[in-house]
């Protein structure tokens, strides 16, 4: 039989609602200089130099990043213009849902949700008291999905700029709300690769089967122009009186939101970063990255000049700088990372190197063949940030907090230095020291040469053994390879650097043992380890705080369509504004969206 043609795409509320659609963002590799000898592959070239900052133009964080929070909700919230399309699979037995008002299987491609507290608003009854009908179907084999990461089911500019360069290679934003023509024509792009889906589903007969078809009490009504041939093109539309709010429908949002956050983090809590959806499986070893600078160089130029405007305030580091993370990575960060997009300044070249490269992928067999090195490569991703994410947040904040305690600042450097030797335990090598210990007359050397050996060990211990298999390996196992490595080597250029610092310096002695005055490698601490986490940017650290939330709380990321919007004329949203907000030209939460608390219990709000 042939497989069924979905399109999957990743939607707003759920980490996976979507069709063969959703997208991540990869980086390219920009070789630093020098030359390590790696096991088994060319002099690899990397610096360790603890001077030599990336390049600017370097993508290892963004491909880490990127690559590391695929199926994930939160950071796909955080950055909604995808970067990422990944071929995968829905394992037998998942199943999926769809909400409709009318008893009838979709004959045409239609969406199918995860989760069914998403697809139920969009069950909504065509008439008062006539329920509306909920279909769940049971996958009987593996689908054959492509994934889009960020807001790719979201209808508004700058999400479904990847689809939109496959199926008319080009973007146009009036076309935004095209969707039967748009899931048409990736459906029909599709056949070739024998593509399952989106969750989109190109046809709701292959290879599924209905478990339930149910006719479920609904107070949602369609809009006047809702009819059972075209509802993929009608978005729910929810009561937003802030003065009168609809209780019952509020309720049923929530449930909606509840879901996403099941693939966001710990529920009831103020930090998100929790599992990705475990019911798509991804194969990264066919990853096609955005940020691959070798297949989209035209990208790096555009990037550069979306960023133009927030420049200045990104490389700042001086006496304002917050000491709330979340601050920090709002307006050093996301200010440049969220306005980019893929369909703006790609040039034709770059678009004609994306078909050829997913032709390439998706022609490949993957069923029962083994194809690239068979590198985990989720796992290696999730354990260097798991490494490092609680640390270099603890880190900041011990920093920072002698500003706001009673604490001296040399008696937080110290405790500073002690937490970051706990964290290069395993790799500070016997005997190795500075040859000259410190005294009150001596400073710190420059360069730290004497504590490479720690500096080479920290940043290839997880990756080096990876090189003997770079012969085997696809395009996109090179590209992660490489993100991991740069990433890495920046974490330990950083921590090691400021380790040897404080070797050179003498905060490893007892505080009687030196009189020296630290207000100086106070502030460089601060700003470096500031430097890296603006660098990395880890959506695990955007999150609630000052206060946390509450228990009858959840922590909430503002997306589509449950957001505070101050543009007129964004797709499907009226112009809402918060009322607690006193300047009247604050941001609309779409383009920079910021966590803030939200109830999970009655009574509720509009989010």
């Amino acid at each position: 039989m042939t497989p069924s043609h979905l399109a999957l795409r990743l939607a707003p509320l759920l980490v996976l609602t979507g069709r063969a659609a959703f997208e991540v963002h990869a980086a390219s590799h920009e070789p630093i200089q020098a030359t390590l000898e790696l096991p088994g592959s060319k002099p690899w070239v990397r610096s360790w130099d603890f001077d030599a900052r990336p390049s600017l133009n370097a993508t290892h964080n963004l491909v880490f990043d990127s690559a590391s929070s695929l199926l994930q909700q939160w950071p796909n919230t955080r950055y909604r213009n995808g970067h990422t399309i990944v071929p995968g699979t829905i394992p037998v037995g998942t199943l999926l849902h769809h909400g409709t008002s009318y008893r009838i299987i979709p004959s045409t491609p239609e969406w199918t949700a995860l989760d069914p507290e998403f697809s139920y608003l969009f069950c909504r009854t065509p008439a008062p008291g006539a329920g509306c009908w909920h279909l769940t179907l049971i996958a009987r084999r593996d689908l054959k999905v492509l994934y889009f990461d960020g807001g790719s089911a979201v209808k508004t500019w700058g999400t479904m700029d990847a689809q939109d360069l496959i199926v008319d290679g080009e973007v146009d934003d009036e076309k935004v709300w095209d969707e039967a023509r748009r899931l048409g024509k990736l459906c029909e792009w599709g056949k070739k690769y024998d593509l399952d889906g989106e969750i989109m589903l190109c046809d709701f007969t292959a290879g599924l089967e209905v478990v339930s078809f149910l006719n479920l009490a609904s107070e949602l009504s369609p809009p006047p122009s809702d009819n059972h041939t075209d509802v993929r093109n009608v978005q729910p539309k929810i009561h937003v009186d802030n003065d009168d709010p609809d209780q019952p429908t509020l309720q049923k949002v929530y449930r909606c939101i509840e879901a996403r956050l099941w693939h966001s983090g710990p529920f009831g809590t103020s930090t998100p970063g929790g599992p990705s959806e475990s019911r798509v499986h991804l194969d990264l070893a066919r990853l096609v990255s955005f940020y691959d600078t070798d297949l989209f160089p035209s990208l790096v130029a555009d990037r550069w000049r979306s960023s133009a405007a927030s420049r200045v305030s990104v490389n700042c580091v001086g006496d304002e700088a917050s000491n709330d993370l979340t601050d920090i990575l709002f307006h050093r960060a996301q200010r440049l990372r969220g306005s980019w997009r893929v369909g703006r300044g790609i040039s034709k070249a770059d678009q004609g190197n994306l078909v050829r490269q997913l032709d390439n992928i998706l022609r490949l067999d993957t069923f029962g063949r083994k194809h690239g090195s068979g590198v985990d490569w989720a796992s290696l991703l999730r354990i260097i940030k798991d490494r490092y994410s609680d640390r270099l947040e603890n880190l900041l904040h011990g920093l920072h907090g002698a500003r706001d305690s009673s604490s001296s600042p040399v008696e937080r450097l110290r405790q500073a230095h002690q937490y970051i030797d706990g964290m290069l335990t395993p790799y500070i090598l016997n005997g190795v020291r500075p040859q000259v210990r410190p005294t009150t007359t001596t400073t710190p050397t420059a360069n730290h040469s004497w504590a490479v050996p720690i500096f080479r060990e920290c940043a290839t211990t997880h990756v080096r053994s990876m090189y003997v298999l770079m012969d085997e390996m696809t395009q996109a196992e090179v590209l992660l390879l490489e993100a991991a490595s740069g990433v890495l080597h920046e974490i330990c250029r950083t921590i090691v650097g400021l380790w040897a610092q404080g070797i050179e310096s003498g905060l490893d002695l007892p505080s009687s043992s030196s009189s020296r005055d630290f207000t100086a490698s106070y502030d460089v601490h601060i700003e470096k380890i500031t430097n890296l986490v603006v660098w990395l940017d880890w959506s695990a650290w955007f999150k609630c705080r000052n206060p946390t939330c509450t228990f009858e709380e959840t922590c909430y990321l503002p997306t589509w369509p449950f957001f505070h919007n101050l543009k007129p004329g964004l797709p499907g949203i009226p112009p809402r504004r918060n009322p607690d907000w006193g300047d009247p030209d604050d941001t609309s939460e779409w383009d920079l969206p910021r966590p803030r608390c939200y109830r999970r219990v009655s009574p509720f709000k509009l989010p």
